[in-house]
């Protein structure tokens, strides 16, 4: 049926495809790990908030009035006036990293491309706003 050349490709190439599965689950769970890491910086303790619905938190009509910023054309509506009045105090590209990050769903790689930088720098200044965001939110609060 198969000759010995012939087999020995096969397991070859099914031990080359599994290798290639296994380090593509690993990649990703360490991507997930990170995201949610450099995320927990922002949401350490805040209970009341979380990475996943802080779009809808603030795209509530129901809370004041806020502003709309625009990254590259886009419009993106802030409708809580702490938040909005804090992003207004970042600098524009940690602002436009937050807001296409959180309110567009953008990806580190995505944001990179669209403000023409690199992945690492976007990751590191979104971290970065995170940090001044939180502490703009906290003043204002006081």
């Amino acid at each position: 049926m198969y000759d010995s050349k012939d087999l020995d490709i096969m397991i070859k190439f099914d031990s080359y495809i599994r290798r290639c599965i296994k380090n593509l689950s690993v990649n990703y769970d360490k991507q997930e790990k990170n995201k949610w890491y450099n995320d927990a910086v922002f949401f350490d303790n805040d209970e009341d908030f979380n990475c996943e619905n802080i779009n809808e938190i603030y795209k509530d009509n129901s809370l004041s009035s806020g502003k709309t910023f625009y990254v590259k054309g886009i419009p993106i509506e802030v409708n809580d006036e702490i938040l909005a009045d804090a992003l207004d105090k970042l600098p524009e590209k940690q602002r436009n990293i937050i807001l296409l990050y959180y309110f567009e769903h953008k990806t580190d790689l995505n944001i990179a491309i669209q403000l023409d930088s690199i992945r690492r720098t976007i990751n590191y200044q979104r971290r970065v706003a995170l940090t001044a965001l939180k502490e703009l939110i906290r003043k204002s609060e006081d």
